[in-house]
């Protein structure tokens, strides 16, 4: 995980930090593929209420930064924070816990769920997309889908 929010003072939804992404190759473009196909899904399925990749612009002790969450889907009493890897990883839900949660948690003021969406290797928590509707806040259980 490359930062874990500490002490966060603000959070808001944002354009972006202004750069361009690079051109991708080999595995990581693999994995970017798989995130989008796995975002159309998504997007299908939930409409209006899932928001693919929103930019989050942040303030905590250790200063202004940027995150991007793969996505988040807003149900009226919580949110599930979405994130996709090509391989189940510890780190993704470390990332999950400690940078994504408390910023989507400050700015929807909502509980959050947490799943990682993943292609290789690992068990399935859930069967998608039904059993996406029944995931339930948890602060530390980080819920895994395993889709093909």
């Amino acid at each position: 995980m490359k930062r874990a929010v500490v002490g966060l003072r603000a959070a808001r939804l944002a354009r972006g930090p202004g750069w361009k992404p690079s051109r991708v190759r080999g595995l990581k473009a693999k994995g970017l593929a798989f995130e989008r196909k796995v975002l159309k899904q998504l997007k299908e399925f939930f409409g209006f209420a899932f928001e693919p990749g929103p930019w989050i612009q942040f303030e905590d002790a250790n200063g202004a930064g940027f995150a991007q969450p793969d996505g988040v889907i807003a149900f009226l009493t919580h949110m599930v924070l979405i994130e996709v890897k090509l391989s189940e990883t510890p780190s993704a839900a470390q990332e999950l816990r400690g940078l994504y949660a408390p910023l989507v948690r400050k700015i929807w003021k909502k509980p959050v769920a947490l799943l990682q969406v993943f292609k290789y290797c690992g068990k399935s928590d859930i069967e998608f997309p039904v059993e996406i509707l029944t995931l339930r806040p948890n602060a530390t259980e980080v819920y895994t889908w395993h889709c093909l």
